[in-house]
């Protein structure tokens, strides 16, 4: 599917529903960080190593976000409950790694967080 969308980044391509269903903008951001994507890359331009960094981190970051939801809020999972993410966090300057958070818009509107080491793709 990323080969065949020209045209598109891949934060676009991620957070859209009749792609990938049900990860959102922040969490997109996350995946992308453990990845070392940059955002804006272009969907059909990733590598196949690059490809295979972002099917690994969707499963990684997905997991850690739910166990450290669980940990949070045992009673409960609180989908806006974000203060933990280390990029998506508009508290933070920096991520865990000492690394500046940069931001701009997204295509879809919102807020996209990212580093300078995460690789451009085009």
């Amino acid at each position: 599917m990323l080969k065949k969308t020209r045209g598109v980044d891949i934060k676009t391509f991620l957070t859209d529903p009749k792609k990938v269903l049900g990860i959102g903008n922040a969490y997109v951001d996350e995946i992308l960080y453990a990845a070392r994507i940059a955002p804006m890359s272009a969907s059909s331009a990733l590598p196949p190593e690059a490809i295979d960094k972002l099917y690994d981190a969707i499963s990684e970051v997905l997991n850690w976000a739910i166990e450290e939801l669980f940990r949070r809020t045992p009673d409960a999972i609180a989908g806006e409950t974000r203060d933990f993410l280390r990029v998506h966090n508009p508290k933070l300057k920096y991520t865990p790694e000492g690394e500046a958070i940069l931001t701009e818009r997204s295509a879809r509107g919102g807020k996209t967080y990212y580093t300078g080491s995460q690789k451009f793709h085009m």
